[in-house]
């Protein structure tokens, strides 16, 4: 959608309401901004700065395996 609409301000609340925190086991909030990187992303939500493609990838699905996870990609181009 447009610039300025307040779609991070609505995700940021979504984000932080308690019972979202409490349904999810796990919850990131990565910004994108114009360089979309998939490794980057994930490393993001490892929340590790292993740049190896193969490890990211690896550590992002121990990460979210099994659990309920709620990502949001924040100003993504």
């Amino acid at each position: 959608g447009m610039g300025g609409i307040g779609k991070t301000t609505f995700a940021q609340l979504v984000y932080n309401d308690p019972t979202i925190e409490e349904y999810f086991q796990l919850q990131r909030w990565c910004c994108v901004s114009d360089d979309f990187d998939a490794a980057k992303i994930a490393s993001s939500i490892c929340q590790t700065n292993e740049i190896n493609r193969e490890k990211v990838l690896r550590n992002l699905q121990k990460e979210v395996s099994g659990k309920r996870y709620l990502i949001v990609l924040d100003d993504v181009w």
